[in-house]
């Protein structure tokens, strides 16, 4: 049976889209959590009779009676998205480095449930995709390393390893903490190519910003690090020794 429904959309500055396609989100979820369910999805523009693949929701877990703190929860993430996308276009005009975050990012909401709509990192599961915590530690990981040898995957973490770096110096400079919640590590997704890693900036429950140009965001910094620097010991190490 069909799940296929309008949806209402919003963009990360809260503009509403005039326009309520019909979403046909498969049956099957792709990633769930205590916080959201998602699941790949497809837009049907019947007056232009167009159809947008690639997408992903991501619904907030709530239920009828906390749809109010379903809005307000999607309020704050459009208007922390807003910010970083702002960030990444003033950058981009000075011709600095920037985040790497999903192309499309919208919030919506049906009769029954609201969440954010983002571009499918996974290319429609042509590409595999992990958080950065299951790098090392997951079946996940193990069916990527097994294809590749030990230079390859040490080589691969290496990269990673600098692409977080990088954002976390985009962060310094822009008086931004990526994390400053309980879990360093949750920002990031992983998403392999058939030849290198690439990282995006995906998860910001915990991002928060001031136009304070003095603040000090190095603690959060340190604690990313750190966490970088204990991760590589415990895993690393033992998977250098083959897997």
């Amino acid at each position: 049976m069909s799940r296929e429904r309008k949806i209402n959309m919003i963009r990360s500055d809260g503009c509403k889209l005039t326009h309520s396609p019909q979403a046909d989100p498969d049956d099957k979820h792709i990633g769930r959590g205590s916080e959201v369910h998602a699941y790949r999805t497809r837009l049907h523009y019947s007056e232009y009779r167009k159809t947008v693949d690639g997408l992903v929701q991501r619904r907030f877990n709530k239920s009828e009676e906390d749809r109010g703190k379903a809005f307000r929860e999607q309020d704050v993430t459009l208007r922390q998205w807003k910010d970083i996308q702002e960030i990444n276009r003033r950058r981009k005009k000075e011709g600095k480095t920037t985040f790497q975050i999903p192309g499309t990012i919208r919030g919506y909401d049906t009769p029954d449930e609201v969440g954010i709509l983002m571009t499918d990192l996974s290319q429609g599961g042509s590409r595999r995709t992990m958080d950065l915590k299951e790098v090392f530690t997951s079946a996940k990981y193990v069916d990527v390393a097994t294809q590749r040898n030990r230079e390859q995957t040490g080589m691969d973490w290496q990269r990673i390893r600098e692409l977080i770096e990088k954002d976390i110096a985009i962060a310094e400079e822009e008086g931004v903490e990526l994390n400053n919640g309980p879990h360093p590590l949750d920002p990031w997704l992983v998403v392999w190519n058939d030849d290198e890693p690439q990282v995006y900036l995906l998860d910001i429950g915990h991002y928060s910003r001031t136009d304070a140009p003095e603040r000090d965001v190095s603690k959060c910094s340190a604690s990313i690090r750190a966490e970088l620097d204990d991760y590589e010991k415990k895993y690393w190490s033992k998977r250098k020794e083959g897997f």
